[in-house]
């Protein structure tokens, strides 16, 4: 089982944002952090839009 995913935004294949909502379809309650240097695009308040949560 898993407790926690760490990804970063910047992915081959995927983006951070994809894999969060792909993720919290499956598991709604999961803990997702997600990392990245700079991105254009993605902010808290897209985050918070994907379920991201303090």
């Amino acid at each position: 089982m898993v407790d926690l995913v760490l990804t970063d935004m910047t992915m081959p294949k995927m983006t951070g944002d994809e894999l969060t909502r792909r993720l919290l379809v499956l598991r709604p309650d999961l803990p997702v952090i997600i990392c990245t240097g700079f991105s254009e695009l993605i902010d808290e308040a897209k985050a918070q839009e994907l379920g991201a949560r303090a």
